[in-house]
């Protein structure tokens, strides 16, 4: 998306990625945000397409990575700081399932549940 917009890619990517600020005809608040126009699809597999998944992406983004003066480099260098530098919600909670499943099986042992005699 960032190559698309930027006009690193080729024309066919570049042509499906469109800012909301050059497909209306009036001045909208949210044109200052560089937010891309998502296509509507009617199908699973359609949602997956470069069209309409890349703009969504792009979107999500913070505003500082959505920023056109970054050059390439310093986009991909805060793109990787922003996906794996801190820990996701859903990463700690599996963490703390696995920390109290840890637990359960250490008491369940220690209690005489895990031997088998017999």
């Amino acid at each position: 998306m960032y190559k698309a917009l930027n006009g690193l890619s080729p024309q066919y990517l570049a042509d499906d990625c469109q800012l909301i600020t050059t497909t209306g005809r009036r001045r909208l608040r949210s044109s200052n945000v560089d937010l891309c126009n998502v296509s509507r699809t009617r199908t699973t597999l359609g949602d997956r397409s470069f069209t309409a998944a890349g703009p969504h992406l792009w979107n999500n983004l913070p505003l500082h990575l959505r920023d056109f003066q970054l050059s390439l480099s310093e986009f991909r260098r805060l793109l990787k700081t922003h996906l794996f530098g801190a820990p996701s919600d859903l990463l700690l909670d599996v963490v703390r399932f696995i920390n109290v499943l840890t637990y359960l099986l250490t008491y369940l042992h220690v209690q005489g549940f895990g031997s088998h005699t017999g």
